[in-house]
């Protein structure tokens, strides 16, 4: 029985894509099982610092951490950014982090950035790479 289940499990993925898209309400609802490809450079995400960033709350506007306490960006080809406290490409932890796409970023001159998350996009690492997710962090 449990054969044949994961076959029809298996033969329904393929036709209709992942069943955990097919079982999640929406897109924000799938959770990465593992590591998370890059576009560009397959299994990881190279991270290049950009400079800083003032983080803004995408709904509501509101400053959630200024150019004072220095956050550092980081781009990846692909469009994924991470924002941290941390300096992770001198090997310092990033300590809380946001990721978000580039689509909410915004360059405001001389290494300064601007972006706008979902507070609840909010994590924290001790670690200054993120293999689980492929996040390798570099200068340029």
């Amino acid at each position: 029985m449990k054969k044949i289940l994961l076959c029809v499990c298996m033969a329904f993925s393929l036709v209709f894509g992942n069943i955990n898209c097919i079982l999640a309400d929406c897109e924000e609802d799938i959770m990465p099982l593992g590591e998370v490809l890059c576009d560009v450079f397959g299994s990881q995400h190279k991270l290049i610092k950009r400079g800083i960033t003032v983080i803004y709350d995408k709904n509501t506007g509101k400053i959630l951490h200024s150019k004072s306490e220095e956050w550092s960006i980081y781009t990846c080809v692909c469009g994924i950014c991470v924002a941290c406290e941390g300096e992770p490409a001198n090997k310092v932890p990033l300590r809380y982090y946001y990721e978000f796409m580039s689509s909410d970023l915004y360059a405001n001159g001389y290494g300064n950035y601007i972006c706008y998350v979902d507070p609840k996009t909010k994590h924290f690492s001790d670690k200054w790479s993120i293999r689980d997710y492929g996040y390798y962090f570099y200068y340029e």
